[in-house]
């Protein structure tokens, strides 16, 4: 625990990971009374497909956030300009900086009905 926590302290390089995570565009919206996060980046290529990609419990969205200029800017990582996506991740509630769980009978199921 002495070691775990001491890095914590000592070597976690927060602003680093607070610098990685402003690069991108936040937004939150409203659901059924409850502010969901989510990050929404354009795609670089001349008709970008849009792409949801969520991550898992109890994760966040900043374990899937190397992907996004893969897939937002291809051709700088030496693919097609038309393979680009406008790429859409949500922060699953109750984490990251969307809104927790506010009514009974709420679950990962019935969000995944919400969110389509």
């Amino acid at each position: 625990m002495r070691e775990l926590t001491s890095y914590w302290q000592k070597q976690y390089d927060w602003r680093r990971i607070e610098a990685e995570l402003n690069q991108f565009s936040h937004y939150l919206a409203k659901i059924d009374d409850h502010n969901i996060h989510f990050i929404h980046e354009h795609g670089k290529g001349p008709n970008p497909t849009p792409i949801i990609i969520t991550h898992g419990w109890s994760g966040s969205f900043y374990e899937i956030s190397k992907l996004i200029p893969l897939l937002t800017d291809p051709e700088r990582y030496g693919g097609e300009p038309d393979d680009s996506f406008d790429v859409i991740i949500p922060s699953l509630p109750g984490f990251g900086f969307s809104d927790r769980n506010i009514k009974s009978g709420v679950n990962a199921l019935s969000w995944t009905r919400i969110m389509g």
